[in-house]
């Protein structure tokens, strides 16, 4: 008579952890469907300065853990840090030195925290002009960083263009490059940036030779 009771429980037990495992596999699969959907994905802090969009994606392919930062240095939780605990190097600051390396690639440098470029976007991006042979290649910086106006800025933040892929100095741009590398490293049709906008694919030439320049987002 006792073991009823025992197998109704063992099934109902058996029972929960699929269910449970179920559940699991399908927020797995569902986080998948979203790019750039790891850990918190893309979160945004606004600034005086600009604002900073932090990249779980960027941080776990440079080879870092979930745990290497939570809960340790960063509590789970809305303003668990200030900018003065990144200057006494906690939080951003125990990583961004300007010294210490990826896990997955040594020549990768955490840039410091007293660079504010490399996390801050710019407020008054400014617009670009390159000639080329099929004519000249604008590039609106306000369109890839202006966070201000949602529809206009795809919201990164300098240091995810510079210094790598792109140095801060003229001239270092030649063809083929933009096409396999550079540019193409997020324009392929399926890159999402930080406010969900998928950078086109380069194959289009009018896209980008011979455009006009955008007209300047309103200020709020």
């Amino acid at each position: 008579m006792r073991t009823v009771p025992v197998a109704v429980a063992g099934v109902a037990l058996a029972a929960t952890l699929a269910l449970t495992f179920a559940n699991v596999r399908a927020a797995e699969e569902e986080e998948k469907k979203v790019p750039n959907a790891v850990g918190g994905g893309f979160l945004g802090y606004p600034g005086t300065r600009g604002m900073v969009v932090f990249s779980h994606l960027s941080h776990e392919e440079a080879g870092f853990k979930c745990e290497d930062c939570h809960d340790a240095l960063f509590p789970q939780k809305r303003g668990s840090f200030e900018m003065k605990d990144l200057y006494a190097k906690k939080a951003c600051g125990k990583c961004h030195d300007g010294k210490m390396t990826a896990p997955k690639d040594e020549k990768r440098v955490a840039e410091s925290v007293m660079t504010c470029n490399a996390c801050h976007a710019p407020v008054k991006p400014s617009t670009l002009a390159a000639k080329a042979q099929d004519g000249p290649v604008i590039f609106p910086h306000e369109r890839h960083t202006a966070l201000s106006d949602k529809e206009v800025g795809a919201g990164y933040a300098c240091g995810a263009c510079h210094p790598k892929p792109f140095a801060r100095k003229a001239g270092v741009m030649k063809m083929p490059d933009p096409h396999t590398t550079l540019c193409a490293t997020c324009h392929d049709g399926k890159t999402v940036s930080p406010e969900g906008k998928t950078a086109p694919a380069i194959a289009d030439c009018k896209k980008c030779h011979g455009a006009t320049p955008p007209a300047p987002a309103a200020a709020e």
